[in-house]
């Protein structure tokens, strides 16, 4: 006999609470159900419990108030709820976790403090790079003329941004560059001086992706 779908998001939920997200981690839940799933199994019917673990950015951003240097293996750990179906004796039970990013407190957060601050080290990084003799001294002989601070936001469209890694609630740094900056042999010099910014205001803890030749 199935499981009342109340009764069972409420045994599901409460295990999730104690097991693994222990209070530090705000989630919603529903139970739907997909009469088709299992195409091998003579009950073909899944039982899915959706659950969304919202993110709290301002708990993963090393220069907040809120930070927690703990809470993005909290994360991890709670997207381990799929180990659930062990306790629970469900063989039909489905489990469908994903990470709530798009929350207005987030927006907020991001807006008022994350973007202004990416566009600062973006705008401070340009204008060490153009200021960079090595640099310049690379891109003259092809270009004809020292590469300007316009050139690099316009042409080289090198920003410094959050990257998030949506399936594992992580918060990372994406430097990024999509010209093909090869052509200039300048990739190297890019990301040290990207990195110099990012470690200057104490982002060193963040781990940085790019597009730039995978430097990092």
């Amino acid at each position: 006999m199935e499981m009342d779908d109340n009764r069972l998001k409420e045994i599901l939920d409460n295990f999730v609470e104690k097991v693994y997200t222990k209070g530090d981690i705000k989630f919603y839940s529903r139970i739907t159900h997909n009469d088709t799933w299992f195409a091998h199994k003579e009950n073909r019917r899944a039982t899915i419990y959706n659950i969304d673990l919202e993110v709290e950015m301002d708990k993963l951003f090393p220069l907040s108030e809120n930070y927690d240097p703990t809470y993005s293996d909290k994360l991890k750990d709670a997207y381990k709820i799929e180990n659930v179906k062990k306790y629970l004796g469900m063989d039909n039970l489905v489990m469908s976790i994903d990470f709530e990013w798009d929350s207005q407190e987030n927006q907020n957060y991001s807006n008022e403090v994350i973007h202004p601050l990416w566009r600062k080290m973006t705008e401070e990084t340009i204008d060490n790079m153009v200021n960079d003799k090595n640099i310049q001294d690379k891109i003259i002989p092809l270009k004809g003329s020292p590469i300007t601070k316009e050139e690099f936001k316009d042409r080289l469209n090198f920003i410094i941004w959050e990257y998030i890694e949506y399936n594992e609630g992580e918060l990372a740094i994406d430097v990024a560059s999509h010209f093909i900056t090869n052509k200039f042999n300048i990739d190297r010099e890019i990301y040290e001086h990207a990195r110099r910014t990012i470690d200057k205001y104490g982002l060193q803890d963040l781990d940085i992706y790019n597009d730039i030749g995978n430097l990092a």
